[in-house]
């Protein structure tokens, strides 16, 4: 997951990478791809709560800081 369609990611992006789960990893790749939500819900077999816990922890501000 170092890189994605042969480019490096930077040191930010990296350690933002670094704070999440393999799912919230797989979660924000697929909607990169242009997966809508149910989509993603469907072919990971995730309700729309272990879906709406994945999103959040994506884009807490905790996470997310460490792109700023």
């Amino acid at each position: 997951m170092l890189e994605r369609n042969g480019e490096s990611y930077s040191e930010r992006m990296l350690k933002y990478l670094n704070r999440l789960s393999r799912e919230q990893k797989r979660i924000l790749l697929l909607k990169a791809d242009g997966y809508k939500p149910q989509e993603i819900r469907k072919y990971m077999q995730l309700t729309k709560k272990q879906y709406a816990e994945h999103h959040a922890a994506i884009y807490s501000e905790r996470n997310v800081s460490v792109l700023i």
